[in-house]
């Protein structure tokens, strides 16, 4: 704590090494979160997967297999609730692809695929090829990977600026603290960066460990505990 204490009152910089840990840290407990959700998914995937496939598509269409109907429905939380059911359905029977009646789930049909969620259906067409178990597994590796990877960098730069922001405004309310207390030469704008920087790093790593431990702090909490904090600390000095 004393090198910590040392570094806010007569370090270098404006702590944003602090800020930039605590983006990258959080984004990997989010990224760990996602890994999570989809490892807990991938078996009933496979399991569809094992059920449908493979299909092989020619021309735009399905041709094997053909003149069959198989429903996999894959199940989310409470499994006796009928609303968290999604369905995924392979109908090659009907030669013409009516708009599916569900209020969600995946339906591939002989020359089209439709998606449905809640209100929203969107509609996709088929392309030529075979669609295998190991091949969807791969898609869905690469596809889990491509996007872990855009989604940290995304995550990283938009923690960071956010915390960023918040160290600015809680640095200025410190110099408004000062002001009050007629010590505002006390403590420069860098120094009150450095120290609401630490802070608010500190806050966001702790705010990760409750996450972890099934309690959560919300945003306003977490601006609310790190100014308290600013405010205890520069009191202090002052004081001293």
């Amino acid at each position: 704590m004393q090198r910590i204490k040392s570094y806010i009152i007569s370090g270098k910089g404006l702590g944003f090494l602090f800020l930039l840990a605590a983006a990258v840290l959080v984004t990997m407990f989010m990224m760990f979160i996602l890994k999570q959700t989809y490892n807990e998914a991938r078996p009933q995937v496979m399991l569809v997967a094992d059920e449908i496939l493979p299909i092989t598509v020619s021309g735009g269409k399905i041709v094997a297999p053909q003149g069959v109907y198989k429903r996999v429905d894959i199940k989310f939380g409470d499994h006796e609730e009928q609303s968290e059911v999604f369905p995924v359905v392979l109908d090659t029977k009907s030669e013409n692809a009516e708009l599916p009646k569900a209020k969600m789930g995946l339906f591939i049909m002989k020359d089209v695929i439709y998606w449905v969620m809640e209100d929203e259906v969107k509609r996709y067409p088929l392309h030529d090829g075979e669609m295998t178990k190991p091949v969807l597994e791969e898609k869905l590796d690469t596809i889990l990977g491509m996007f872990s990877l855009v989604s940290s960098l995304i995550l990283i730069l938009l923690l960071f600026g956010l915390s960023l922001i918040e160290a600015v405004v809680l640095a200025g309310l410190g110099g408004f603290f000062l002001k009050m207390n007629k010590a505002d030469d006390k403590f420069s704008f860098e120094t009150r960066m450095r120290l609401s920087a630490v802070i608010v790093a500190a806050v966001e790593i702790i705010g990760c460990i409750l996450s972890l431990l099934g309690m959560s702090l919300m945003l306003g909490g977490q601006f609310a505990v790190a100014l308290l904090c600013v405010i205890l600390f520069l009191y202090k000095e002052i004081q001293a």
